[in-house]
């Protein structure tokens, strides 16, 4: 997502703040109601509880696709091989250690619409990737324009996310997997 955008705000947020505890801040009768003795505190136990529980969530309790993905791959790659993330998570290239087969790493600027602020011929580019043979591509929902153009060289070894993340292995122009 984009929540790692909200820490823009948070210089803002936190002056605002501060005015509820200035000596000559003089709220309404209804937000000193809210903001003063035991609803305050009320409310900011709540505040906390639900920030809590939503880390806890994203962070503990939800799967972490990238590393179970990365895990999957550093088994069946060498360091020498080449993967190419597609329109997912860059940190693949982290977590293996491998550097991307394209200067364009962000998975939006050859996906989107982005592609024509960045003056980028995306046919052109994706052959480019896809002549450097990564012997894994990772697509998440869909791509359209790579998944055209790998059809034949890739086949789906494995899903993730309930089938929302397609991981392709390269095989051979005769249709045999490339050995490991």
């Amino acid at each position: 997502g984009f929540s790692h955008y909200a820490i823009q705000l948070m210089v803002p947020v936190s002056l605002v703040s501060g005015l509820f505890y200035h000596s000559e801040f003089r709220p309404g009768r209804y937000i000193a109601l809210l903001f003063r003795g035991r609803p305050a505190v009320i409310m900011g136990i709540l505040f906390l509880g639900i920030v809590l529980g939503v880390n806890i969530h994203s962070h503990i309790v939800k799967p972490d696709y990238p590393r179970e993905i990365a895990e999957y791959l550093d088994d069946r790659t060498t360091d020498q091989e080449t993967i190419y993330t597609g329109n997912y998570r860059q940190v693949i290239y982290y977590l293996l250690e491998k550097s991307s087969p394209t200067k364009f790493v962000h998975l939006t600027i050859l996906s989107t619409g982005l592609v024509a602020a960045f003056r980028v011929n995306t046919l052109q580019e994706i052959r480019r990737i896809l002549g450097k043979r990564p012997k894994y591509i990772i697509i998440e929902r869909d791509y359209p324009l790579l998944e055209k153009e790998m059809r034949s060289h890739y086949r789906q070894e494995r899903t993730f996310k309930n089938n929302r993340i397609r991981l392709y292995r390269r095989i051979d122009n005769a249709g045999v997997r490339q050995e490991q």
